[in-house]
């Protein structure tokens, strides 16, 4: 097997909250950084089609903001989502992800660990998320070390970061998903895989807080089209959590962070 040179770039966002909602998911895709130009060239065609400049799976689905206009219009609404998801199947390489569904975080493991370990639902999301990426470089022999690009904004990403500094040399950056104007006034342009990750992050929320909740599964059009691709999104176990709550306490008996 040749080793793979070039050089990837994987985009996270995330879905859901820890502090009022049932679940927390942080998922997304990764290129080459190459791959990703010409994908967001075509991206953004697609959507000034529509007259968009970006796209937001959230409101989309609830017909809020600049999508109320066609909220009803089905053909319409379809046709999009169908170009966007053609657009994602043909550039990513391969989906990752981590939903962790609150109630079980918060029964097995105490608050004071996760206060003091900084293994909140984002961090321990954000962090697998990172792990599937680095396993799978592995696996396939890619000697350069992937850029993890997550959206910027979400809760608790200053602990996330300095956990990552804690474990590991592997550094995140965080940038907006939509062109945004910065403190200065400046235009920042948005990083436009950010939004394909949100749209994959909006579905397995979705998924994942009906298995919070119990309810049987209920397949969508569009998750069954990213079931088509490589790759998974997986759910921090009962069992995992329960490991964790005790690596915490051991690590607290030793004086650990």
């Amino acid at each position: 097997m040749e080793k793979w040179k070039a050089m990837f770039s994987a985009a996270f966002d995330a879905s859901g909250t820890e502090h009022d909602q049932e679940a927390l998911v942080v998922a997304g895709f990764i290129a080459p950084a190459a791959v990703w130009i010409d994908f967001g060239k075509a991206w953004r065609a697609r959507l000034a089609e529509e007259g968009l400049s970006d796209f937001h799976m959230a409101d989309f689905m609830k017909g809020y903001g600049v999508y109320s206009e066609w909220k009803n219009d089905k053909a319409r609404r379809a046709a999009l989502l169908s170009d966007l998801i053609g657009i994602v199947q043909s550039h990513a390489s391969r989906q990752f992800g981590c939903a962790v569904v609150i109630g079980e975080l918060h029964s097995l493991t105490t608050k004071s660990n996760r206060d003091r370990f900084l293994m909140h639902a984002y961090c321990l999301a954000a962090i697998m998320s990172i792990t599937q990426v680095q396993r799978w470089c592995h696996r396939e022999r890619i000697v350069s070390p992937p850029e993890f690009i997550f959206e910027k904004g979400d809760d608790k990403q200053h602990e996330f970061r300095l956990r990552m500094q804690a474990d590991s040399e592997v550094g995140p950056v965080f940038r907006w998903k939509k062109d945004t104007m910065d403190k200065r006034g400046q235009l920042v342009l948005g990083y436009t895989p950010l939004q394909a990750a949100d749209m994959l992050a909006y579905e397995c929320f979705q998924a994942t807080t009906r298995y919070a909740s119990r309810r049987p599964p209920q397949p969508t059009w569009m998750s069954k089209q990213f079931d088509r691709m490589a790759g998974d999104v997986s759910i921090w176990e009962c069992e995992n959590l329960q490991k964790l709550e005790d690596y915490m306490n051991q690590e607290r008996s030793r004086g650990g962070i």
